[in-house]
């Protein structure tokens, strides 16, 4: 392997040989999604970080206690949570249903990271997966077709 290459496990190729193939609509979705990611990556992380920097504040319980400072605090907290693990559900199924490896780390960097930053990016690996598939299935059909002219 020379210097300018790297190994094939690392290359980024495969992944821009599908989006070619993806529909225009298709590439919409996926920037969609990803500047949903990007604002949600920011709109949580700057009020975390300012949490943090609050006196009495830099511990995970400060952090867990301040969830639940009132009702309508820990409505929304108990609303996410639902939420989080019904969309926790849904990329293990659709995981499993498409073949798309490394679904648990979409999940576990749901904590740490955010479930609004880390969902669209399992979206995104999902409608590149879906878009692959649909072009293997029409490379198919064009073969069998070609295949009984003949």
């Amino acid at each position: 392997m020379s210097l300018g290459t790297c190994p094939k496990a690392f290359s980024v190729y495969p992944i821009r040989m599908e989006v070619k193939r993806m529909t225009r609509s298709e590439k919409i979705l996926c920037a969609v999604y990803a500047i949903i990611a990007v604002i949600a990556l920011v709109a949580t992380w700057s009020n975390n970080i300012g949490f943090m920097l609050q006196p009495g504040n830099q511990s995970l319980l400060s952090w867990y206690r301040a969830l639940y400072a009132n009702q309508a605090a820990a409505s929304f907290v108990n609303d996410l949570f639902m939420l989080t693990s019904a969309g926790c559900i849904f990329m293990v199924v659709e995981a499993r249903r498409l073949n798309i490896r490394f679904v648990w780390i979409y999940i576990l960097l749901s904590g740490p990271i955010a479930i609004s930053v880390m969902f669209p990016l399992f979206l995104i690996a999902r409608q590149i997966t879906i878009s692959k598939l649909r072009v293997q299935q029409s490379a198919l059909e064009s073969a069998s077709i070609a295949g009984s002219s003949r």
